[in-house]
């Protein structure tokens, strides 16, 4: 029988590529958005089935604050759109039809 420990252990390796699956197998390890996204489908499956998993317990929120404090990597920068780039791209939706005029209304407003 798993205990919570191990259920948290289990969730980690997941996130450093310790599970089956991840990079130890030759895969990359999981991202955080990734172990986000699965448990939210575990959840919905337990609520399908007449169960409840309540991912605010203390114990899955312990592991996945961890996960996230851990593996979390830094948000990328994007890069503004020039000058040119704006004018390439709306040369690009220009096609004298109706079907890309709300793009280029984004296009220009923003």
């Amino acid at each position: 029988m798993s205990t919570r420990r191990d259920h948290g252990r289990r969730s980690t390796a997941c996130a450093s590529g310790g599970a089956v699956g991840t990079a130890a197998h030759g895969d990359k390890p999981n991202s955080v958005s990734t172990i986000e996204r699965r448990l939210l489908a575990i959840g919905w499956n337990c609520t399908q089935r007449g169960m409840v998993l309540d991912r605010k317990n203390r114990a899955i929120a312990a592991v996945m604050a961890g996960i996230r404090n851990k593996h979390t990597s830094p948000s990328r920068q994007k890069e503004a759109t020039l000058r040119d780039g704006l004018i390439a791209m709306l040369q690009a939706l220009d096609d004298g039809t109706l079907r890309n005029l709300p793009d280029r209304a984004w296009l220009l407003i923003c």
